[in-house]
C-alpha cells in the first residue's frame, strides 16, 4: 500500500536501471506518507495534491515521497526516470502557488495548466531525533549523552562539513569530515551542561551536502535546583517560667527538590535554643529536624525568630518565634526596722506572680548583722499564678554583754616551776597568822597574801598579751537582701535595719 487516511489514485509508474520504482499520482490525505528529505512535506490544500514517491528495488521501504501541490487541486498523470535516476513528473494544477523554481512559465495562465517537474538525484540526510530533551540537571554538572543518528538516504554520497551547538549544550560527534555513502549512518554525542537555573534551551546545527542544508535540532534542558518545605513557619511556646526551659518544638526541613541542598547556617535568637540533624548537605528528598527550646530571662513576651540561610530560592528562611516569660517579683514590707541588740525584726516578703506564674520559690537573706540570724518562714512559697504567696523573715539580734580581759600566754614555763609555789605562800601565811594576835592585822596580812597570790599565779606564764573581746549584735546600720529562686531565675528586693 501507498496511502494516508483518505483516498489516493495512482498514475504513473518509472523503474529506473537498479530496480528502483517512482510512482506519481494524488492524494487528498494530510497524513500520506513524505520520506527522505521531501521537498513539499505538508499537504498543500484544495481537493487534491500530486504526489511523487520513490521505492527500494524490493519495494520494502521508500527511498523519497513527497506532495506536491498548491493550495488546489493538483494531479500527477504521468513520471519517466533517466539513467542519472532523476524523476519527470507530469501533470495537472489548479492552484496559483503550485511550487516552482526556474519555471518556463511563472504563472497559470487559465483555470488550470499542465505541469513538469524534475526530481533531482542526489545526498539526502535523515535525523533520528528533531528535538532532544535532557532532564534535570544540577548547574554545573554535566548530563549523561543523547545520540543523534544520521543516515545519508538520499541517491549520492552525504558530506557533513560542520556541526555546532548554542547554549548550555555541546556535542562529538564522528560524522564531520566523513563521506557518508547512501545508506551509511554516523553519531552525534549531546551533553547538558546548565550554567543557571531554569529552562535552558539552543540548537544543534548540521551543515552538509543536501540542498535542504542546514538541518537543526532543537535542544532544552532544565536545571536541577534545590527547593525547601518547612513543617511550620512559626513556633509559640506558651507560658514557660523564667529561667525555666521549655519542652522542644520541632521544625522538619525538606529538600523538594532536585538537586542536593546546601546549608550555609541555621541561626536563632537569644531566650531561644537549637539542635538539629540538617548538618551542611541535605539530599534530593531528604528531611531534617531542628528542635527549638524557649528560655525567658524576663517576664511577659518575648519574640525571636529562627534563620535558616540555604542555596535553594527563597532563602533565607525565617521561622518567627513567640512565648510567655511567666515570672514573678519581689516585694519586702516594711522597707526599713529599728531594733535594740537583742530585739528581733520582722518582714513580710510577698512572690508576686507575673503572666500566670505557679512555680516553687525559694527564699533566702543575706546581710544581716554580726551575732544576729535571718530566716524565712516558710523558705518557699508557691503562688497560684495570680495572687502573691507571702513569708515572714525574721532578723533576730543578740543582746551585748561585757567580758574581762584575759591573758593570752606566749611562752608557758616548765610544767613543774610554779606549780607549788601559791601553796608555800599560803602555809607561811597560815604561820605567820597563827603567831599574830590583832585581829585587824590579820585581816589586811590575809587580803595582801591572796593578792600577791592571785598575781603569782596568773603571772607564772612569763608574760603574755591583754584580749578584749565584744560580745553581742554590733550597733550600725544594714542592708538586708531577700532572694526568690525558681528553676534558673531569680529576684531580689532589699531592706534597711538599724540596731541600737
Amino acid at each position: 500500500y501507498l496511502g494516508g487516511s483518505n483516498a489516493e489514485t495512482g498514475a504513473g509508474i518509472a523503474v529506473d536501471s537498479a530496480n528502483s520504482a517512482y510512482v506519481t499520482g494524488f492524494t487528498n490525505s494530510p497524513d500520506f506518507p513524505v520520506f527522505g528529505g521531501a521537498f513539499q512535506s505538508n499537504y498543500g490544500g484544495g481537493n487534491t495534491d500530486a504526489f511523487v514517491s520513490k521505492l527500494d528495488a524490493g519495494a520494502t521501504a521508500l527511498v523519497y515521497s513527497s506532495y506536491l501541490g498548491g493550495s488546489n487541486a493538483e494531479e500527477g498523470k504521468g513520471i519517466a526516470v533517466d539513467v542519472n535516476a532523476n524523476a519527470y513528473v507530469a501533470g495537472q494544477t489548479c492552484s496559483l502557488d503550485f511550487p516552482t523554481a526556474r519555471p518556463l512559465q511563472p504563472a497559470e495562465a487559465g483555470n488550470c495548466d499542465a505541469f513538469v517537474a524534475k526530481v533531482l538525484v542526489g545526498p539526502d540526510i535523515s535525523l533520528s531525533h528533531s528535538t532532544l530533551t535532557f532532564p534535570a540537571q544540577s548547574v554545573g554538572s554535566v548530563s549523561p549523552p543523547q545520540t543523534i543518528t544520521v543516515s545519508s538516504s538520499g541517491d549520492a554520497p552525504l558530506v557533513i562539513s560542520d556541526i555546532t551547538t548554542t547554549g548550555d549544550f555541546s556535542q562529538t560527534n564522528a560524522c564531520v569530515g566523513v563521506t557518508l555513502a547512501v545508506g551509511d549512518t554516523c553519531t552525534i554525542d549531546v551533553v547538558f551542561s546548565p550554567t543557571a537555573p531554569g529552562t535552558r534551551t539552543g540548537t544543534l546545527t548540521i551543515t552538509d551536502n543536501t540542498p535542504t542544508s542546514p538541518h537543526v535540532v532543537n535542544l532544552s534542558g532544565t536545571t536541577s535546583v534545590p527547593a525547601v518545605s518547612l513543617s511550620s513557619n512559626s513556633l509559640s511556646f506558651g507560658s514557660v517560667p523564667v529561667g525555666a526551659t521549655s519542652q522542644p518544638q520541632t521544625v522538619t526541613l525538606t529538600n523538594t527538590g532536585t538537586a542536593t541542598l546546601n546549608v550555609a547556617s541555621i541561626a536563632i535568637s537569644s531566650e531561644f535554643s537549637e539542635t538539629d540533624s540538617c548538618g551542611a548537605i541535605v539530599a534530593t528528598g531528604v528531611s531534617c529536624t531542628i528542635s527549638v527550646t524557649f528560655t525567658p530571662t524576663a517576664g511577659g513576651t518575648r519574640s525571636g525568630t529562627l534563620t535558616i540561610t540555604d542555596d535553594a530560592a527563597g532563602s533565607p528562611r525565617v521561622v518567627s518565634l513567640t512565648g510567655d516569660g511567666s515570672g514573678f517579683t519581689l516585694s519586702a514590707t516594711p522597707a526599713s526596722a529599728v531594733i535594740a541588740a537583742g530585739q528581733s525584726a520582722i518582714y513580710t516578703v510577698s512572690v508576686i506572680p507575673t503572666s500566670g506564674f505557679n512555680k516553687e520559690v525559694t527564699l533566702s537573706c543575706a546581710g544581716a548583722p554580726r551575732e544576729a540570724t535571718c530566716t524565712a518562714s516558710p523558705t518557699s512559697v508557691t503562688p497560684d499564678g495570680t495572687n502573691p504567696a507571702t513569708a515572714t523573715v525574721t532578723v533576730t539580734s543578740r543582746k551585748r554583754t561585757m567580758f574581762f580581759p584575759w591573758s593570752v600566754p606566749h611562752d608557758p614555763p616548765p610544767a613543774n616551776a610554779w606549780r607549788w609555789t601559791p601553796w608555800f605562800l599560803a602555809l607561811a601565811m597560815l604561820a605567820f597568822l597563827a603567831a599574830t594576835r590583832s585581829r585587824r592585822l590579820k585581816a589586811r596580812l590575809t587580803l595582801t597574801m591572796a593578792m600577791l597570790a592571785l598575781l603569782i599565779w596568773t603571772s607564772c606564764g612569763g608574760g603574755g598579751t591583754t584580749v578584749g573581746v565584744p560580745s553581742g549584735t554590733p550597733a550600725g546600720n544594714f542592708t538586708l537582701t531577700f532572694t526568690g529562686t525558681s528553676g534558673g531565675g531569680s529576684q531580689q528586693t532589699t531592706v534597711d535595719l538599724t540596731v541600737e
